[in-house]
């Protein structure tokens, strides 16, 4: 696959940001294709507290971050459209949030609460 030389870079901190990997309460998905098979969602490592989920086109083109401290996510079936949940640090709760691709929009969904992440879904 012709991956831009930014998305192969998004590896380099942590080499399994690529894989399926298991965490300590499950496993947390790594890639997520789009329905048109185009492009896909992937996390990558950016600190112990926070993953970010990054748009990879499968044509070579330049990744785009689209959101810091996911948690999980996922497409809608249309394609249109990624919905994340996400954190910011380890003590600020945990939202939803959607984000349109065609049209650059993000929508809060669900604000930060404090939740235990044990029992948010998509969490586990």
């Amino acid at each position: 696959m012709p991956l831009s030389p930014q998305a192969q870079r998004l590896d380099t901190a942590e080499p399994g940001n690529w894989y399926w990997t298991r965490g300590s309460r499950g496993f947390f998905r790594q890639i997520a294709w789009s329905p048109d098979g185009e492009s896909f969602l992937t996390r990558s490592f950016f600190s112990y507290d926070r993953d970010d989920l990054w748009l990879v086109p499968a044509d070579g083109g330049r990744p785009e971050r689209l959101v810091e401290g996911v948690i999980d996510f996922g497409w809608t079936p249309n394609g249109e459209t990624v919905v994340a949940s996400t954190r910011r640090g380890r003590t600020q709760g945990v939202g939803v949030l959607a984000i349109s691709i065609e049209e650059g929009w993000k929508r809060q969904l669900a604000p930060p609460t404090a939740t235990d992440l044990s029992t948010f879904p998509g969490s586990v």
